[in-house]
């Protein structure tokens, strides 16, 4: 949940911010593409995402002694798919956004509402199925039962293939509208 709320908070931060100082305009006149742009806005935020995961899991690992019993690289690949689709939630949230405060308001909207309907703090199987559909807009629904399959069960990804898929899903679609609100923007 930490790594969410920062992956759909700062990138959905940078790229209002960059609007709005008029930065935006410079980077239209250079011959990059609307994805190579998409692209240099993202890396930095997922490689201080990708770190913060390791230090979250590693801190949990050594610190509070929690067993981790799944396959490390699955975990690592699975993790950067889940990262992604939060840094594609954000540039989103910021390419509707008309300013910065409306972008980190509608950015903490979505991960409360996440927190709340993913099943990290109510258990999906007792919402009602309206509100299970609601909750399946948000990547972390996908990834909780990853994380705890992976990290407490060691479990395979043919048991997991079905949130491997949503996930995999959700990220290719969430880049995708967010790619397309972008390039709507830049005209």
């Amino acid at each position: 949940t930490i790594v969410q709320t920062e992956t759909i908070v700062l990138t959905a931060a940078a790229d209002d911010r960059d609007r709005e100082a008029g930065t935006i305009e410079q980077l239209l006149v250079t011959p990059i593409r609307a994805g190579e742009l998409m692209l240099g806005k993202i890396a930095p935020n997922i490689v201080l995402a990708m770190v913060n995961m390791f230090t979250i899991l590693g801190i949990g690992i050594l610190w509070f002694d929690v067993p981790f019993r799944g396959n490390f690289w699955v975990f690592t690949w699975l993790s950067f798919i889940y990262l992604f689709s939060g840094l594609g939630l954000g540039l989103l949230v910021s390419t509707i956004s008309e300013n910065q405060k409306q972008s980190q308001q509608t950015a903490m909207l979505i991960v409360l509402i996440g927190l709340a309907l993913g099943g990290f703090i109510f258990p999906r199987y007792q919402m009602l199925p309206v509100i299970r559909m609601i909750g399946n807009l948000f990547p972390l629904t996908y990834f909780i039962p990853i994380a705890r399959g992976l990290i407490t069960k060691g479990a395979s990804i043919q048991v997991m293939w079905e949130h491997i898929a949503a996930l995999i899903g959700y990220s290719l679609i969430i880049m995708g509208a967010a790619t397309r609100a972008f390039r709507r923007q830049l005209d």
